[in-house]
């Protein structure tokens, strides 16, 4: 054989020696991939799993939470509205109390005007009969220079007359307003 193709058939068995050899360094490190790719996947799948374990009970716990928060909520809306209730019933209570107040103030202010009635009525007496007594009387003793036992005979009996006639004058009228205020 010729040099050149024994060098060849030497090149071929190294570069068959070296292919060897890179099979082999592929395998071992085609290996180590799988074991640390599966490595890899295992810590991954765990913590997956203890993520997902985390979640989980974080989940629970905020379904609880949120349950909890529920049950008072209603249990404080529950307590609203019985109070509502109670400034209802205090509202109306106040509207009853309101309406009797304005019951009696009605009631007030008639007896008010049936007062000033008779506070004008006594007013009246007093400028129509009193005054005019008092003026008879005082015109009876105007005349001072008669003899003292004839003006107090003569005047005490009429003065008595005319209290009298005034008295029953007023009487009269009196009796004239109660009819008009029945009719």
């Amino acid at each position: 054989m010729s040099k050149e193709t024994e060098m060849i058939l030497e090149a071929l068995k190294d570069l068959q020696g070296g292919m060897t050899e890179l099979k082999q360094e592929m395998s071992t490190t085609k290996t180590e991939l799988q074991k640390e790719i599966a490595s890899t996947r295992t810590e991954l799948q765990k913590e997956m799993s203890t993520t997902k374990t985390e979640l989980q009970g974080e989940i629970g716990s905020l379904k609880k939470e949120m349950s909890d928060t529920r049950t008072e909520l209603q249990g404080e809306i529950g307590l609203l509205k019985k109070e509502m209730t109670l400034v209802k019933d205090d509202i109306t209570s106040m509207k009853g109390d309101i309406s009797s107040l304005k019951n009696e103030t009605t009631l007030m202010k008639s007896e008010m005007t049936s007062l000033k009635n008779q506070t004008k009525s006594i007013k009246v007496i007093l400028e129509n009969v009193t005054n005019r007594h008092l003026k008879t009387i005082a015109e009876g003793h105007c005349d001072l220079s008669r003899k003292l036992d004839e003006a107090i005979k003569g005047n005490v009996d009429e003065e008595q007359l005319l209290v009298r006639v005034g008295l029953l004058e007023d009487d009269v009228r009196l009796l004239k307003e109660k009819v008009n205020t029945i009719a």
